[in-house]
């Protein structure tokens, strides 16, 4: 893990750029994405990612099996969908696979296609909860996703992998409230990814 996440090579990259329409249907909202995205914008990541610099501390742990998802300032060719509730929402995702994309040389505006690149599919589900506490309501998030990918990866003896897949969850729970109304108290979260490739 890098000591701090917050940094850049010294150029320019242009990252996102997407339609996005949100839809009212029933008790919830549908949300559609399409464009270049960021799938790790949307998938396996916690409010508590927000507050650290520091990637060994992050949910963005797909980045050490190298699955390729994009993570800012990357993005590639996808498409989002996501319904939303007061507590709990549903989503899913496709993203484009490629060891072209987050080339520094193409400044991020590379936006080809090509046959040998693959595909990543990401499902994720949340239950936010709020449990009663002395102080109001505790918040949490119960996250639990799958992934899998139809790109050729590296494997450990110096072949290639022609797929990977895995599941993950995430928890992220307020255990204490400073005082009552506040957002300041103690937290605890953690997450746990595993991908059952053995080669």
């Amino acid at each position: 893990f890098q000591v701090v996440g917050a940094y850049g090579p010294n150029t320019f990259y242009f990252d996102l750029l997407y339609l996005q329409q949100e839809v009212n249907v029933g008790r919830g909202t549908l949300t559609l994405k399409a464009g270049q995205l960021t799938a790790l914008n949307d998938f396996l990541v916690t409010d508590m990612c927000n507050y650290y610099v520091n990637e060994a501390f992050q949910a963005d742990v797909l980045r050490g099996i190298d699955v390729l998802a994009t993570y800012e300032p990357e993005a590639s060719w996808g498409a989002f969908a996501k319904y939303e509730e007061k507590a709990w929402y549903v989503q899913s995702g496709v993203y484009q696979v490629s060891d072209r994309i987050g080339d520094n040389s193409t400044h991020g505006l590379n936006y080809d296609i090509q046959g040998d690149d693959g595909l990543i599919v990401f499902a994720e589900g949340c239950w936010r909860p709020r449990w009663a506490g002395a102080k109001g309501a505790y918040p949490a998030h119960y996250k639990a996703g799958a992934f899998i990918s139809t790109w050729e990866y590296p494997a450990y003896d110096g072949g290639t992998v022609p797929s990977i897949a895995g599941f993950y969850a995430l928890v992220e729970q307020m255990a204490w409230r400073e005082k009552e109304g506040a957002d300041e108290g103690l937290y605890a979260w953690s997450n746990f990814i595993y991908s059952p490739q053995t080669e």
